[in-house]
């Protein structure tokens, strides 16, 4: 009878597992930037769209000064100092976003939404950036 001196897969996994997670000090959460944003002009508004995953609506802050949007807000993953952690493929991150618009924005119009970690912004331009026709006499 012929014996393979190879592991199984489920040995392989098990001692992956003894040597790579469970032996080691669980590492410290890292901050990172995430940027997935998309600006598109229709008609007479822009569409934001920003893939913000995990953060809720009152960790967020939107604001708009004439031309210029900010974003900003922050998603924490929290794990309890006395749990043993197996596997970690979460992370907390900032968002921290400044973005020039094309046009000045009616800041009473904005219509924002936050569903399944995407932000939505509807931004419409304001009187004065629109087009006005003008009679001549």
């Amino acid at each position: 009878m012929y014996r393979s001196n190879t592991l199984s897969s489920e040995n392989l996994l098990k001692q992956f597992l003894q040597n790579q997670l469970l032996d080691q000090e669980p590492k410290t959460i890292t901050q990172v930037s995430y940027t997935g944003f998309n600006i598109v002009e229709q008609d007479d508004q822009l569409l934001v769209c920003a893939d913000l995953p995990g953060i809720e609506k009152q960790d967020l802050e939107i604001k708009i000064n004439h031309d210029v949007l900010s974003i900003t807000g922050q998603r924490e993953v929290v794990i309890d100092e006395d749990s043993k952690v197996y596997a970690q493929g979460q992370s907390s991150y900032k968002v921290d976003k400044t973005i020039r618009l094309p046009f000045v924005v009616d800041t009473k119009n904005v219509d924002a939404k936050l569903e399944h970690g995407v932000l939505t912004l509807l931004l419409p331009k304001a009187d004065s950036e629109k087009a006005t026709s003008i009679t001549i006499h």
